[in-house]
């Protein structure tokens, strides 16, 4: 045992228990690491994880990951510019918008914020 509560192995992925899109460590008793995959960094390349520390039983720590990767999963943005991200942003709040504020909205939007 390590002084985290996790057998030693050969290989790292054997300390966590791996499932969904998230993983489940035991750190101390009653401590869970909760790890989720958020994908690749698309300037760097590297792998994005997102870590949380939860304390409770095995039981807690598992529906703990379960809503983790939820959150995770509704956090990650399609994978497009901040341009069509705010593209999609106007079409979808502005059905109700008076002729003014959209128009002053999307003057806004395209000579401030659209790099």
């Amino acid at each position: 045992m390590t002084r985290h509560g996790v057998v030693a192995t050969s290989r790292r992925s054997e300390s966590y228990r791996w499932g969904m899109s998230g993983a489940l460590r035991q750190r101390s008793p009653g401590a869970w690491e909760l790890r989720v995959y958020l994908g690749v960094d698309a300037d760097s390349g590297r792998q994005r994880w997102a870590t949380k520390t939860v304390r409770g039983s095995r039981r807690y720590a598992n529906a703990a990951l379960a809503e983790f990767v939820a959150e995770a999963g509704y956090a990650k943005i399609w994978a497009g510019s901040v341009a069509d991200l705010l593209d999609r942003w106007m079409d979808q709040a502005s059905p109700n918008w008076s002729a003014t504020t959209l128009r002053q909205t999307a003057s806004i939007i395209n000579h401030h914020l659209k790099p």
